[in-house]
């Protein structure tokens, strides 16, 4: 397969359902119970390996002299491939847990806009300070106060989920046969 040269498809060409209605199609892995432990442990730990092949691409663009010209004619290429991979997992992850991409995103929103808000000029070692631009919330459309509250109806929403799925997987996953792998 040649990875020089990745068409990026214009915006608005694939929706989250669609891809989300896709990835449930193709997640099935063998001798993998899904939805049980085994998935979650495959899922956020392929999340990880496909992340850090990602950063395998730039370092391998890093160590050479002309990483300018590597990174247009080869890295970048197979680092959106591996990006490509990391957003299989993080979606099904997202299945697993009960949310869509866009609370994942609200919720990571929310947790660095309080953590820039909070913290003590001096608590970072950087050598210039946090910029006020991000201390302040981005959304016009949805206050910080709404955000949070949302933060909370997802939080509570996952948690009943996952309590409801243990415990359905708890009770149907009694041992049977050995699995030959």
């Amino acid at each position: 397969m040649n990875t020089d040269f990745v068409l990026v498809p214009p915006r608005g060409v694939i929706s989250w359902d669609e891809y989300s209605a896709w990835i449930k199609s193709t997640s099935w892995y063998y001798g993998v119970d899904l939805r049980g432990r085994d998935e979650y442990n495959y899922v956020f730990g392929a999340m990880a390996s496909e992340g850090g092949e990602c950063f395998d691409a730039l370092k391998k663009c890093t160590r050479r002299r002309d990483f300018g010209l590597w990174m247009e004619r080869s890295g970048r290429s197979k680092m959106l491939l591996e990006m490509g991979d990391v957003m299989w997992y993080l979606t099904r992850g997202c299945q697993l847990l009960g949310v869509t991409l866009e609370e994942v995103m609200l919720l990571n929103m929310i947790k660095l806009t309080d953590r820039y808000r909070t913290m003590a000029p001096d608590a970072m070692d950087y050598h210039e300070p946090i910029p006020e631009s991000a201390k302040l919330w981005p959304l016009t459309h949805l206050p910080l106060d709404a955000a949070s509250k949302w933060m909370q109806l997802i939080e509570s929403r996952t948690m009943e989920a996952s309590a409801s799925t243990f415990t359905v997987i708890a009770t149907f996953s009694k041992p049977s046969l050995p699995v030959r792998w």
